[in-house]
């Protein structure tokens, strides 16, 4: 996929591959993201049932069963990383709290990182928020 474009299904936008070029390489923006755990259950649920429903890759148990995926929380809300197949990628954060600046740090993230952010789940009220 070419860098701003994204593909559509019949509800959700996929993938939106964004890339940030800012010139910070001097400094280091890298999310502390870690496996949840269990005593981070009803926190992150918490945030879950605060913000529209999601599909079931938000589940706090698909989430600890899987292992893979990684989360942050910030700035009130819940960031993900996730590594499947050779390919990174950021699930929408959840949350009612400052997504647009969660957003900013996934960018910074993935600059750090030296990947594309792909942020997948992306609905079309995610779309018009950001």
């Amino acid at each position: 996929m070419m860098p701003g474009t994204c593909q559509t299904g019949s509800r959700l936008v996929f993938t939106v591959d964004l890339w940030y070029t800012a010139c910070t390489k001097d400094v280091i923006f890298m999310i502390d993201f870690q496996k949840l755990t269990l005593s981070q259950r009803e926190e992150y649920n918490k945030i879950l049932f605060s913000c529209p429903p999601r599909g079931c890759e938000y589940s706090f148990a698909n989430l600890v069963l899987w292992g893979i995926q990684k989360a942050a929380f910030l700035h009130g809300c819940v960031a993900f990383f996730s590594h499947f197949y050779g390919r990174s990628v950021y699930p929408y954060p959840i949350g009612n709290g400052d997504r647009r600046a969660v957003i900013e740090e996934i960018l910074k993230d993935a600059q750090e990182r030296g990947i594309p952010c792909r942020i997948t789940g992306i609905t079309d009220a995610d779309r018009e928020e950001l």
